[in-house]
C-alpha cells in the first residue's frame, strides 16, 4: 500500500513539474512571437513610409516638369523631353489608375498643339480635367487625409508665364 501511495506523489510531482514547463515555454513562445510581430509591422510601418516618400519626389518631380512646361519656356522641345524623363520614371512607382490619367494628358498635351482655335478651349477643358483628376489620383494614392471629395475638388496648375517680346 506504501507503494501506490508513493506512485500517486510521484505521478503528481510529474504533472506539477509539466504544467510548470509547459507555462515557460509557453511564455517564451509567446514573447518570442510578439517580439517578431512587433519587428515586422514596425519594419513594414516603416518601409511603407520610406515608399510614400520616394512616391512623393517622383510626383513632385512630375509637377515641376509639368510647371516648366506651362510656362511658355524659350526651350518647349527641352522642357517636353524633361516632362517625359520625369513621367517615364513616375510610371515605375505610380498605381496604374496614375499611369492611364498621366498617360491620357500627355497624349492631350500632344494635340493642343494640333487643333484650330475653335477646338482649342474644348481641348483645354479635358486637359484641365485630366489634370484634376491626375492630382486626385496622386493624393489617393500618397493616402491623403481627410479623404478628397472629388467633386469639391479644384485644381488648376500654377506656373510663372514667362513670354519672350
Amino acid at each position: 500500500m506504501d507503494t501506490v501511495a508513493a506512485q500517486s506523489n510521484y505521478s503528481l510531482a510529474d504533472t506539477q513539474f509539466l504544467v510548470l514547463l509547459i507555462t515557460i515555454l509557453g511564455t517564451a513562445l509567446v514573447a518570442t512571437l510578439s517580439a517578431f510581430l512587433t519587428y515586422y509591422f514596425t519594419r513594414r510601418t516603416r518601409l511603407d513610409a520610406e515608399w510614400r516618400i520616394d512616391k512623393l519626389g517622383q510626383y513632385n518631380k512630375l509637377l515641376e516638369s509639368l510647371t516648366d512646361l506651362m510656362s511658355c519656356p524659350a526651350d518647349t522641345e527641352c522642357a517636353y523631353k524633361h516632362f517625359q524623363r520625369v513621367a517615364n520614371a513616375v510610371a515605375l512607382v505610380a498605381p496604374q489608375e496614375i499611369v492611364n490619367i498621366m498617360t491620357e494628358y500627355q497624349e492631350e498635351l500632344e494635340n493642343l498643339h494640333q487643333v484650330e482655335n475653335q477646338e482649342e478651349e474644348r481641348k483645354m477643358t479635358r486637359a484641365r480635367q485630366l489634370l484634376r483628376d491626375l492630382v486626385l489620383a496622386i493624393r489617393k494614392d500618397l493616402r491623403i487625409r481627410p479623404k478628397d471629395e472629388p467633386e469639391n475638388f479644384r485644381f488648376y496648375l500654377r506656373s510663372p508665364m514667362t513670354f519672350e517680346d
